[in-house]
């Protein structure tokens, strides 16, 4: 049961979605969540770092701090998976977007954009269910929260972790085109513009005509 949980956290710190001890994974099993523990390796899962608790109960000192917010998700969606993560490209993109457009068809088959939610506390359950809830159900999979990171759902861990991979590569590619420090732009075999030449219609055998001989004298 926790491969998947390895494999995804292991994934999500070689793409650069997470730091060491940040992030967090569950899952839904009836009316239980399993989720990582507090502060735990995200790529060096064991089975030792994951905790069942009810769906709907007091916090547990033992689970991941956003244990309150993966119960709200749960509990207000239908999703069976949900993935708390830093993806840098798109938390530098939520500075300053109120919503995320892709470039790429991927994305925006998968998210159409990406929401960007704004909230003075992001551990606020009620600000949660009034902003990200309503974002994560309404076709946005996945969806960042200023300054904190992203949140993405799905049926199981690997499709809360493609949407999440989908939204930060969307975040690179409209990061790279605005700034121009994509590789194509740096590229020297890429199809130089022609430049256009003019002829002058004066022949070269003549040169500049002397006009001297209409001065009067």
């Amino acid at each position: 049961m926790f491969d998947q949980f390895k494999l995804v956290g292991r994934k999500m710190f070689e793409e650069g979605l997470v730091g060491s001890h940040c992030g967090s994974l569950s899952i839904r099993q009836g009316d239980k969540i399993i989720i990582t523990r507090k502060n735990v390796m995200l790529s060096e899962l064991d089975d030792d770092c994951f905790v069942e608790v009810p769906v709907a109960g007091d916090n547990n000192s033992e689970a991941s701090a956003e244990l309150l917010l993966h119960r709200s998700i749960y509990m207000g969606s239908t999703a069976k998976a949900v993935i708390h993560a830093k993806p840098v490209y798109a938390m530098a993109m939520a500075v300053h977007e109120e919503k995320i457009n892709p470039l790429d068809f991927d994305a925006k088959n998968c998210l159409r954009y990406i929401p960007v939610i704004r909230v003075r506390d992001p551990l606020s359950i009620d600000e949660l269910n009034r902003f990200l809830l309503p974002a994560l159900k309404n076709g946005h999979p996945c969806s960042i929260i200023r300054g904190y990171g992203s949140f993405s759902i799905g049926n199981d861990l690997m499709e809360a972790y493609m949407y999440l991979s989908v939204a930060e590569r969307a975040c690179k590619i409209v990061n790279f085109s605005r700034s121009g420090e994509s590789s194509y732009a740096k590229r020297d075999d890429k199809p130089k513009p022609q430049q256009r030449t003019f002829r002058s219609a004066i022949p070269p055998s003549i040169g500049v005509m002397d006009r001297s001989y209409r001065r009067k004298r």
